[in-house]
């Protein structure tokens, strides 16, 4: 989507256009130097300004800048007003498939259906789960159903609608909601490219704005099944409130995700070593101080949490397994051998596995959950 505008810079104004998230500034006046002095090389700093639609008439963006250089700014998320009318909404919405999975959208829509409700007529709370984040509450809603009161401004897509209730006007906090959104279906899902359809701000029901961030797109795969019986609304509040202790890319309290793959990272070498950096991590929380060495470390955590483990050979050798586990990071880090991917046919494809579930289970062990509990989260038959 290509958007063109101005931006307000003290006294003047200096065009734009945006090229999906990349900002270009063209002007032959004082004011784009004047700003490039000031801004360039900067990063994380706010920009207000128009869009213009059609050419006749604007309505106003707000932008967060990732960083700029020259006369270029490099945005990460950015709000276009929908009506010339000044920005004001009260509630950031999500519309996903991977949230209608995990949220069961679906097995939900069917219950309430054959209990009566006529969801064509008005929407449903499914969920409800509080959080805290930056020392506020929020509270994140899911709900099914159409709004019949908007008539045709109602949105008609076939989405449940996840809903947060915002403190300010404030694409900051949008942002810092949408990076813990999208990292809690992470851990949820174990599948690293989580993206929302739509974002859109609200204000008292209506959509006065769409949200921009590199979080939107096509949902390419479907994890329904796996979340039919899913207690979200257990799990959920100690997963948020820990995410969002810290939403950079350092963390020091956080339960760790940048092991989490795709498929084209699902069997690589480098994911591997990440599943050994996560899982070093987690005993560390789990086990301050501990001077155990890696294979000690790893046999501990699959005795304690043996379920992960699906071949028998393998929960009756933990010594052996966690020997293979430990001589394969060392042939990788010390370029002992040298990897494009892992053979298909190749047992260490089990260890991608092990590790993620076993990672997983100690994640939920450090944020307070029991042995059962955490035995519930993927009910069981979905540890294999």
């Amino acid at each position: 989507m290509v958007f063109n505008g101005f931006i307000h810079y003290k006294n003047s104004k200096i065009p734009f256009v945006i090229n999906k998230f990349q900002m270009d500034l063209f002007s032959d006046k004082s004011a784009l130097a004047e700003f490039m002095k000031e801004y360039s090389f900067q990063s994380q700093y706010i920009l207000k300004g128009e869009r213009f639609i059609n050419g006749t008439y604007s309505t106003e963006i707000l932008m967060l800048v990732d960083h700029s250089v020259g006369n270029q700014c490099f945005l990460s998320f950015y709000i276009i007003a929908n009506t010339q009318e000044k920005l004001e909404y009260d509630t950031l919405n999500f519309q996903s498939t991977i949230l209608d999975n995990v949220f069961q959208y679906k097995y939900k829509f069917i219950e309430l259906s054959k209990s009566g409700e006529n969801l064509s007529s008005s929407q449903k709370e499914i969920y409800k789960i509080p959080f805290n984040l930056k020392n506020c509450q929020y509270d994140m809603s899911f709900k099914i159903g159409q709004k019949i009161n908007l008539g045709l401004l109602e949105d008609f897509s076939r989405h449940g609608e996840l809903s947060i209730k915002t403190k300010e006007i404030s694409i900051s906090e949008c942002a810092e909601i949408i990076i813990l959104t999208e990292r809690f279906l992470k851990f949820l899902t174990r599948y690293s490219n989580i993206t929302f359809e739509k974002i859109y701000l609200t204000r008292k029901g209506i959509n006065v704005a769409n949200l921009y961030c590199p979080f939107i797109g096509k949902n390419d795969y479907d994890f329904d099944i796996a979340y039919q019986n899913f207690n979200i609304a257990f799990y959920g509040t100690k997963l948020l409130n820990n995410l969002g202790l810290e939403l950079t890319n350092n963390i020091e309290n956080s339960i760790p995700l940048g092991h989490i793959g795709d498929y084209k990272s699902s069997f690589l070498p480098q994911r591997f070593i990440q599943q050994i950096m996560s899982f070093e991590y987690i005993f560390e929380k789990i086990n301050p101080k501990s001077n155990k060495c890696l294979q000690k470390k790893l046999e501990e955590s699959f005795y304690e949490f043996l379920y992960v483990i699906s071949i028998n050979a393998d929960k009756n050798n933990l010594k052996s397994l966690t020997t293979n586990m430990k001589k394969l990071r060392v042939d990788i880090t010390h370029g002992y051998r040298y990897f494009y991917d892992f053979d298909f046919a190749d047992k260490t494809k089990l260890y991608f596995s092990y590790l993620d579930y076993l990672i997983e289970c100690m994640s939920l062990k450090y944020l307070g959950f029991s042995k059962d509990e955490i035995e519930m989260f993927r009910n069981k038959s979905f540890f294999w």
